[in-house]
């Protein structure tokens, strides 16, 4: 999708919607923020430094992206948060404790040393959205990028995502949000939506 003579601000701590119909370039835009895509014309800012090849992967470190389609390993509960970082049990906890993943956990009879299976085959779709949420805090993430969470979730499951993200992790002055979503609900913990339909 094209999205042309398109200019967004979005400040430090600022917590944006995105909606739009299908085909519109919701999408299109969160890949230009991660830096996936290239501009054709003009340029994306990062604290006033254009984003390009060079510092993509600094920028990278900064950004939690949550995509419709999560990556699950068939690992643990903790080594799929964790993925490749170093382990911090305080680091994870807290991240856990901001996903909501707390009762899954419990319910779990290893807690996070349990094997969640191939996909997460034993989770369900907003366990697994929940999952990448941790992932992005465990990181210690400053941006939260997250396209279509519950595109395909249920309405009740789609209400549980929706209450992590009023958790009070997400309105932390220095977090910025973009969800990109066609859901109000989802929406409704911004500060602004912005419509590319």
């Amino acid at each position: 999708m094209t999205i042309t003579n398109f200019s967004i601000i979005i400040n430090k701590g600022e917590k944006v919607g995105i909606k739009g119909i299908s085909g519109s370039g919701k999408s299109t835009l969160l890949y230009l923020l991660l830096g996936l895509y290239k501009p054709l014309k003009g340029d994306i800012y990062i604290d006033d430094t254009p984003l390009s090849t060079q510092n993509r992967g600094e920028w990278h470190k900064r950004v939690g992206y949550v995509s419709q389609d999560i990556f699950i390993m068939d690992a643990t509960l903790a080594e799929n948060i964790i993925l490749s970082q170093e382990t911090d049990n305080d680091r994870l906890n807290l991240a856990i404790e901001r996903a909501s993943l707390k009762g899954l956990v419990d319910s779990l009879p290893m807690g996070v040393n349990t094997r969640i299976g191939d996909g997460g085959c034993r989770l369900s779709g907003g366990e697994k959205q929940r999952v990448a949420i941790a992932r992005a805090f465990y990181k210690q993430a400053d941006v939260f990028l997250l396209d279509e969470p519950t595109s395909a979730l249920d309405n009740k499951t789609e209400e549980e995502i929706a209450r992590t993200l009023e958790h009070p992790a997400f309105r932390d002055k220095n977090m910025t949000v973009v969800i990109v979503s066609h859901k109000d609900s989802l929406l409704s913990i911004c500060d602004r939506i912005i419509d590319l339909s």
